[in-house]
Formats: structure tokens, C-alpha cells, sequence
């Protein structure tokens, strides 16, 4: 009975090993479209670009890329300006009290393999937002302008209904 346990216990071992050195988890990773967010920091304010959706609901600012499936894609953006002055802990998170914000749709069909980031200028009283092929430089979604609006306090049930017609 013994030996049927070692025996079992073996074949597990070799199974799990053999799942995670399989060329089809790197394949997977190698196909998705890769994207970055925009950060900017002065001493002053700190300015961010960001996926304002992700798996279809509001998503959390993170400094790391996230992987995308290849396909035409409907992305929300959000863009947000924090003072740097005040809590440090929220400071180092990212930023401090909010500024003003804004969100928009930019519409792109990305490519398997492809390194994207978001990208923004500001300029008079408009901000930009678009997304650009970081191998290429060029944009693969129209380059789109808004205005930041003060105070911009939306629930997450409006960003998650918005979120909803985007497809990540």
C-alpha cells in the first residue's frame, strides 16, 4: 500500500512540475498585448493616465503593465491630477488629494505581442490621451482631447456602468 502512495505522490509531482514548465503558459503571455499607464511627477503635482477598466469593472491604479487579450478593443482612460502636499502615505501611493479628473473612450485593435502605453499632454486647457505602439512610436488609437474638471466625484457604480460597455 506503501509503494501505491510514493507511486501516486510521484506522478502528481511530475504532473505539476510538467504544467508549470509548459511552453503554453509563455506562449499565452508572449501573445497578449502588453500596456503601460502614464505617471508624471513633479514637486508639485502628480499626473496619471490609467486603464480606468479592468476585467469590465473600475479598476485600481498599478505601476506595473497589465496583459490584454489581441483584438479591437473599447478603452476607457482615466486621467487625474493629484497635489503632492498633505498625507505622505497617500503621497507615496501615487499622490495626494485629488486635483481634477476626467475619463474618455479611445478605440484601438491591438496586435499579439504588442508593447502599448497610454500617453498624455496637457496643453492651454486641454489634455490628450491616446495610446502608442512603444516599438513603433506611433499612435494606435486616435489621439483624443478633454478637459479636466475639478472635483470630479463619480461613484463606482457610474465608473462600473461605464466600465460595462468597454470591453476591458
Amino acid at each position: 500500500m506503501e509503494s501505491w502512495k510514493k507511486g501516486l505522490t510521484g506522478l502528481l509531482i511530475i504532473t505539476l512540475a510538467g504544467c508549470a514548465y509548459s511552453p503554453f503558459g509563455s506562449a499565452d503571455k508572449a501573445d497578449m498585448v502588453t500596456i503601460e499607464n502614464y505617471k508624471y511627477k513633479n514637486d508639485d503635482v502628480t499626473e496619471v493616465a490609467q486603464l480606468m477598466c479592468f476585467k469590465r469593472h473600475i479598476a485600481p491604479y498599478q505601476e506595473s503593465a497589465r496583459s490584454l487579450p489581441p483584438t479591437k478593443h473599447k478603452i476607457y482612460i482615466r486621467s487625474v491630477d493629484y497635489n503632492n502636499f498633505g498625507n505622505d502615505i497617500l503621497i507615496s501611493r501615487g499622490g495626494g488629494q485629488m486635483m481634477s479628473s476626467t475619463y474618455l473612450l479611445l478605440e484601438a485593435v491591438l496586435q499579439p505581442g504588442q508593447h502599448v502605453a497610454i500617453k498624455r499632454h496637457d496643453e492651454n486647457d486641454l489634455t490628450y490621451l491616446w495610446l502608442q505602439d512603444l516599438d513603433s512610436g506611433k499612435p494606435v488609437s486616435e489621439v483624443k482631447a478633454t478637459k479636466m474638471l475639478s472635483n470630479f466625484n463619480v461613484s463606482e457604480r457610474i465608473y462600473d456602468k461605464q466600465c460595462a460597455k468597454g470591453t476591458v
